[in-house]
C-alpha cells in the first residue's frame, strides 16, 4: 500500500465527520470525542493539516467517522 502525502485530508459523505489524528494506532481506533487525538468535528469535506502534523515526524493515522442525522 502506498500513501500519497498532502497537506488535507479530503472526505465525501455524511452530515458532519468526526476527524482523529495521532501517531499510535491503537490510539486512534480506540478514542472517543474526549480523546486528545479527537480534532474535532465539522461539516466539511476537507481539513488542512498545517499545525496538526510534524514534516518528519514518523507515521500518523487518522480515522474519519460519519455523522449521520437520523430523522
Amino acid at each position: 500500500m502506498s500513501l500519497m502525502v498532502s497537506p488535507h485530508i479530503k472526505v465525501m459523505s455524511g452530515a458532519s465527520h468526526d476527524v482523529y489524528l495521532g501517531t499510535e494506532r491503537d490510539a486512534i481506533a480506540g478514542a472517543d470525542n474526549t480523546a486528545p487525538e479527537f480534532q474535532g468535528n465539522q461539516a466539511g469535506t476537507s481539513l488542512s493539516l498545517g499545525g496538526l502534523v510534524e514534516y518528519g515526524g514518523g507515521d500518523y493515522y487518522w480515522r474519519i467517522d460519519d455523522i449521520r442525522l437520523i430523522r
